[in-house]
């Protein structure tokens, strides 16, 4: 906290890489189900207002949730999977040290677990939109630390189970919050 404070740093304008870790709370799962996972970004700040690309993914214990705990008794481990594209706006910022950024985005998201009735592996993939809150702060002249709160909406169309594909119709839901503590190199 001490270096967020004293260090004098300013906002880079240009190219940068971004690491992170997630917390995802997945509410319909439960109240207190969060999940520890990652990120990374490779993004282009343009001063008024950033694109990025980011990666992220988690992996949880079905059994945590209930969801491996069917009749059959089966049980294993669920991938959340998703790719987007985000553009960060500067809402307020603090002598170029402290940027606080609205986050909008949209990505292809994929769920990859056991089905526990049919005992094999099922794929749900489909669109996801991504709105944030963030803050970036610099601790030298090219590293910042990025804390960041985004809410992905996520749509999944598609369910394939054994290699055959079906579309989804109700589509299926699966909203979550993500935490994300990280840090950011601004070449």
């Amino acid at each position: 906290m001490f270096l967020l404070i004293t260090v004098p740093a300013f906002a880079n304008d240009g190219l940068y890489l971004g690491a992170g870790l997630l917390v995802n709370h997945y509410a319909s799962l439960g109240p207190l189900y969060m999940v520890p996972g990652g990120n990374l970004k490779l993004g282009y700040d343009f001063d008024l207002f950033s694109i990025e690309g980011n990666v992220m993914q988690d992996t949880h214990d079905d059994k945590l949730c209930g969801y491996g705990g069917g009749s059959h008794g089966f049980s294993g481990t669920s991938t959340m999977d998703g790719a987007s594209v985000d553009i960060r706006v500067p809402l307020i910022r603090f002598n170029h040290q402290r940027n606080l950024y609205g986050l909008v985005g949209i990505g292809e998201y994929k769920l990859v677990g056991p089905d526990p009735t049919a005992k094999e592996e099922v794929t749900y993939t489909g669109l996801g939109y991504n709105v944030g809150i963030g803050s970036e702060n610099y601790i030298s002249k090219h590293v910042a630390f990025n804390l960041a709160a985004i809410y992905r909406t996520i749509r999944f169309d598609k369910k394939e189970i054994v290699g055959v594909t079906t579309t989804l119709s109700p589509k299926l839901s699966d909203d979550f919050l993500s935490v994300e503590i990280g840090f950011n190199y601004h070449f």
